[in-house]
């Protein structure tokens, strides 16, 4: 009875200690920022904020402090409070900006915030924020994915793809989250421009790989986008035009709360109309918004939503071509009490393509994903704190091919996902935290042994000092949509999804990453060491049969096991990145060693290991900003790669056809045998700004992509010489020196 009764007594002074929770929100416009440490001075009393800017401190004694809060780029905060037993005191900090890259400001962790930086565990994680993007080496205008892709363990396989290859993982293996919202293909044609418009980020966090339990359904990284939310405190915009392209995002207060809209439209379209019939035309567009309510402290009610389409035409072929996004998500927060933080959220998502050509062919692919999710967090105590929640999924998608009104495909196929998710932050001494996470997923449409499937993780963190830490991070997870891509494909604008059925396993991987990080001072400079290694085992991985065949009925059912075959394949590397975070010179210099190998797992054939397309073993990588003074700075983006693989011609034959009409076949070599000469591409970047009254400023961007020309191999093309009858080989480059200029006006 009195053990009884202890455990009660500890667990009332839990629930009912005095607490500190709140906000913690950029002064200038009331965005919500994430990750600060707010922590009591001359204590290990501290807390970090959620996504959402929210805090909780517990367990304080009753007293005067002072609590201090302390986040790179903006001015410290410090405020004298007295606690009393069993208060709970609700605050809402603002923090104001400074200019961290002109002012060469000092990053120490101090033993008062050690408790703080301890609980987060960064292994494989990188955060990026719109006015770093904006700041550094920028090509016709910001863009996240351009960013995302100068980091250590990100791949790119074109110029003209933003599409993100990360830790040797396929594009689709990757979780894109803009608001909560799952976004398919948010990429444009030419892949200069990502789908989403920087100035209407508030921030993104990359986990490159062992991403906890509240995320599920893909094999590799999660990429979780937020939007600004909207300024509160009053009106203001931005204004931007280049040589390819315009953008407007507008924000300000309404009723209780803000709102944020954002448009963009290509405007070559008109150049090209120019050039005639034998070019295509091809136009895009995007607009973002977003727009909250708070009803008192405890609730907020927030709609996002994007939407992009991108229309190709080419009157040569009487060809027209269309895809685009369209993503809505209603979210509601509510404070349950100071230690019960929660979100409800409700997203449509859509992805389509369409295309037609010679009124002969068309074919049409769509993805819908409706999905609910509620999730709690629990902030028990200082150093300890739960995660838990559900989710509902509903996937369908939509291939059809029409050929000169033959119907050869009309599939639909659904997919319903239901998850329980759990994961908690437990530290000790300042010094260990343990993170460990579970997923379950029920789906009916499986086979028997896959219905229910259980995704165990789990991070771990010990200091080593205040500066220096280890890290282990690691899971099983699993993936129910897929994309096909042929080995032999150089390059793809949008990817064709599928769902799994009942007649194969879902996809799987295991992961697992280990990394050290440092913080020294060197010649007075603070400069962050990072090392990281990983090992990936991905299974079930789908790649088209070479021997299907055509079928004279419509194809109505879709039976994945009848038209694909399963693969296998690992991936290791090791990372290593250094940064200098802040001052008038900043950036970053990394080199990453990472190989990725598939096994096809074809009983009609013999066991085929090769390299996958996009493995690229070697990669150097630096981004180096420097600041002048207020209004003047440059910046440069260098990347050294290995070649990728591709799968070369070693002869030909010639097929007669029964119309006596002959045709040159290439008789192809082992899979991505052979590689493409190394890549290397520098740009530079410069920006003036002019300061007006009001903050008021107009940004003057000039820019050179691949400054010194080198022609980088996307593909080879092969082609009869009709005066010698030899096939001769010639290269399909990628983009050349490009220069740009852009405009853009803040007010």
């Amino acid at each position: 009875m009195k053990y009884t009764l202890f455990i009660l007594l500890a667990i009332l002074s839990i629930i009912y200690s005095a607490t500190i929770s709140g906000f913690v929100r950029d002064a200038s416009d009331g965005e919500a920022i994430s990750d600060v440490n707010v922590y009591i001075d001359g204590t290990k009393l501290g807390s970090a904020t959620n996504n959402n800017g929210y805090f909780v401190i517990s367990n304080i004694p009753s007293g005067k402090f002072t609590l201090l809060v302390k986040f790179m780029g903006y001015s410290s905060f410090s405020e004298e409070i007295t606690i009393l037993q069993y208060q709970s005191l609700k605050k809402e900090i603002k923090l104001k900006p400074v200019e961290i890259e002109i002012d060469a400001i000092q990053v120490e962790v101090e033993a008062d915030e050690a408790a703080d930086e301890v609980m987060n565990i960064r292994s494989g994680q990188l955060k990026l924020k719109p006015r770093e993007i904006k700041t550094s080496t920028t090509f016709i205008q910001p863009d996240l994915f351009r960013s995302i892709q100068t980091l250590p363990g990100v791949v790119s396989v074109s110029d003209y793809s933003t599409g993100l290859y990360v830790r040797g993982g396929n594009n689709d293996h990757n979780l894109i989250l803009y608001d909560e919202i799952p976004v398919y293909n948010p990429s444009h044609l030419f892949g200069v421009f990502s789908t989403f418009i920087t100035d209407a980020l508030r921030d993104s966090k990359l986990i490159k790989s062992a991403y906890p339990a509240e995320y599920g359904g893909r094999l590799g990284a999660v990429l979780d986008i937020r939007s600004r939310d909207g300024n509160r405190e009053k009106f203001e915009g931005n204004l931007s035009l280049s040589l390819f392209a315009s953008e407007a995002v507008v924000t300000g207060p309404v009723f209780s709360g803000g709102f944020l809209l954002a448009a963009r439209r290509s405007h070559i379209d008109p150049i090209l109309n120019m050039l005639g019939d034998e070019y295509p035309t091809y136009y895009f567009w995007d607009g973002q918004g977003q727009i909250y309510q708070d009803f008192g402290t405890d609730d907020r009610v927030i709609f996002s939503t994007y939407m992009g389409s991108d229309d190709l035409a080419f009157d040569a072929f009487n060809m027209n071509l269309g895809w685009g996004n369209d993503t809505y998500a209603l979210r509601w927060r509510h404070i349950f009490s100071p230690k019960i933080f929660s979100v409800f959220k409700l997203s449509y998502s859509q992805f389509n393509i369409d295309m037609e050509s010679f009124d002969a062919f068309s074919y049409v692919n769509e993805v819908q994903d409706i999905s609910f999710k509620n999730t709690y967090e629990y902030f028990i105590t200082n150093n300890n704190k739960i995660k838990a929640g559900f989710e509902i999924q509903k996937f369908g998608t939509t291939f059809k091919q029409i050929v000169v009104d033959n119907v050869l495909m009309d599939i639909d196929s659904k997919s319903y996902i239901t998850s329980l998710f759990l994961e908690s932050s437990n530290t000790w001494n300042s010094v260990f935290t343990l993170k460990p996470g579970i997923r379950l997923n029920y789906n009916d449409d499986l086979m028997n042994d896959h219905k229910f499937l259980i995704s165990p993780r789990l991070s771990l963190k010990y200091m080593l000092d205040v500066n220096n830490s280890l890290t282990l991070s690691g899971g099983r997870y699993y993936q129910y949509l897929f994309t096909v891509q042929s080995e032999e494909q150089s390059l793809s604008f949008v990817d064709n999804w599928f769902v799994i059925d009942d007649s194969v396993e879902p996809a799987i991987c295991d992961n697992l990453s280990l990394g050290w990080e440092l913080t020294e001072k060197i010649f007075g400079q603070d400069l962050k060491f990072t090392i990281e290694g990983y090992y990936k085992y991905m299974q079930n991985l789908q790649n088209w049969k070479e021997d299907r065949a055509t079928m004279d009925d419509a194809i109505e059912e879709m039976i994945v096991d009848s038209f694909f075959v399963n693969s296998n394949a690992q991936a290791y590397g090791i990372e290593f990145m250094i940064e200098k975070q802040v001052g008038k010179f900043n950036g970053n210099m990394s080199y990453t060693y990472g190989k990725v190998e598939k096994t096809i797992d074809d009983s009609k054939e013999d066991e085929n290991t090769f390299d996958a397309y996009w493995d690229v073993p070697h990669s150097f990588k630096t981004t180096v900003n420097y600041h002048v003074n207020k209004n003047m700075s440059f910046g440069t983006t260098m990347t050294y790669t290995s070649g990728k693989p591709f799968t070369e011609n070693i002869g030909y034959y010639t097929e007669i056809q029964a119309n006596g009409e002959e045709t040159i076949n290439a008789i192809k070599g082992d899979y991505n045998a052979q590689r493409y000469p190394d890549y290397f591409r520098l740009d530079i970047s410069g920006n003036y700004i002019w300061f007006f009254k009001n903050d008021r400023k107009l940004l003057l961007n000039l820019s050179i992509l691949n400054l010194t020309d080198r022609e980088n191999v996307q593909s080879y093309i092969y082609k009869e010489n009709e005066a010698t009858n030899v096939i001769e080989r010639s290269v399909f480059p990628m983009l050349p020196r490009l220069p740009s200029i852009r405009l853009s006006y803040s007010f």
